[in-house]
């Protein structure tokens, strides 16, 4: 009796600490042009990308922490959709590196985003075939909340 009460305090101790999650709201929107789709408080989308054949479209696409989490929220993550329909889809951080694998399979992480602060990429769009149209949903996540704006492309 004494072994399995000693046993059970072990193990107990043992254990490591986990990091308590909570809820950070996040914002995300597309820009083209003068158009904004998804930001708070304005239009809602998809935002219509007009993208002949053979042409390139640029979308910005932002997320923004709006704080409000504990422990505190200091990155967002970009989730974004791959190539499809006669169009191909790249990401771009501000400084021109390209992250479209990491956007199109585990996620981008911008750092260094805290509350109220905003991290963005722009998106560039490339049609390939006539008479297509593609829709793309962007996910903006943060703490345990994930926002999505629609961008829909069309040639």
């Amino acid at each position: 009796m004494i072994a399995c009460v000693a046993l059970a305090a072990l193990s107990t101790t043992a254990l490591p600490a986990h990091a308590r999650w909570g809820f950070t709201p996040v914002d995300t929107w597309a820009r083209s042009g003068d158009r904004i789709v998804g930001q708070r408080g304005g239009e809602t989308g998809p935002l219509r990308v007009w993208t002949p054949a053979g042409s390139t479209r640029r979308v910005i696409w932002s997320i923004q922490n709006l704080g409000g989490g504990t422990p505190k929220l200091h990155q967002v993550t970009f989730h974004g959709c791959n190539d499809a329909n006669g169009f191909r889809f790249r990401y771009v951080t501000p400084a021109g590196y390209d992250v479209t694998w990491p956007v199109t399979h585990d996620g981008y992480v911008a750092e260094s985003v805290s509350a109220g602060e905003k991290a963005w990429l722009r998106v560039v769009i490339t049609s390939t075939v006539r008479d297509r149209s593609r829709t793309c949903a962007l996910h903006g996540e943060g703490m345990s909340a994930t926002d999505t704006v629609q961008v829909w492309a069309h040639s």
